[in-house]
């Protein structure tokens, strides 16, 4: 019986606080795990898609502190914009319990997007001001939006020039940059480079669609048959009896 190989390495995305995204390569056991996310971990399965999140267990409490030192937190009286990070004391100990994010917030409720609630990823509503609501961290260094098609690359570059310049203290400031996500080919990119990448796939799709040799040579033929004039029945006959 072969035995299996345990993958020594693998491939991950990590997210670091303050920072962009990256592609890394990390260990496989699970001291490697801990050193990476700093502690103890955690993991979530909040996709269908067979991905894990892992991240630092007692990162909710960690978290709030690095967003207090940054400027970056609110206390439960206001309404946060979406994506803000929300953390909850469920007991009212001072000591945030579970964390989420803010989908959005409309007629004075937060409505949030939480995992490990009740072993699943949910969507949850809390009124402004809910004591269970220990406060919020902001991240307003970027701004998630869905590709429905209803805005360009132009539109939502000004819009986050407009968000840095009006919004963002310029040292929070990363770049003007829009970026893409293709969920289907599992790219993050810039959304020019995305664009040219979708155009080159479509050039190749209508590459393949050219007619062949054969396939011009017989459309040619069918077209010189239908432009040949026409004799009406009456002519022939006539036409074969002079003949004769």
């Amino acid at each position: 019986m072969r035995e299996e190989t345990k993958e020594q390495s693998i491939r991950v995305v990590l997210v670091e606080p303050g920072k962009y995204a990256r592609e890394a390569v990390i260990g496989t056991e699970l001291s490697d795990l801990q050193e990476v996310c700093g502690g103890w971990i955690q993991t979530y399965y909040p996709f269908e898609e067979m991905v894990c999140i892992v991240c630092n267990d007692e990162g909710k409490l960690i978290g709030t502190q690095w967003f207090k030192d940054r400027g970056q937190w609110g206390d439960n009286s206001m309404e946060p914009a979406a994506g803000t990070i929300i953390f909850f004391d469920w007991d009212g100990d001072n000591d945030p319990d579970h964390v989420g994010i803010v989908e959005y917030t409309e007629n004075g409720v937060v409505h949030t997007i939480e995992g490990n609630s009740g072993d699943t990823c949910r969507q949850r509503q809390y009124s402004v001001g809910n004591g269970q609501i220990y406060g919020y961290g902001f991240v307003h260094e970027s701004l998630v939006l869905p590709d429905d098609g209803s805005q360009s690359i132009g539109d939502l570059k000004a819009m986050v020039m407009e968000v840095n310049a009006t919004q963002v203290d310029p040292v929070d400031r990363l770049s003007d940059d829009v970026y893409h996500y293709d969920a289907q080919d599992k790219v993050f990119e810039k959304a020019q480079d995305f664009e040219s990448r979708m155009a080159e796939k479509v050039a190749v799709k209508d590459a393949d669609r050219k007619p062949s040799l054969r396939q011009k040579l017989e459309t040619k033929k069918q077209e010189s048959k239908e432009q040949e004039p026409k004799i009406p029945k009456a002519e022939k006959h006539r036409s074969n009896d002079a003949e004769l």
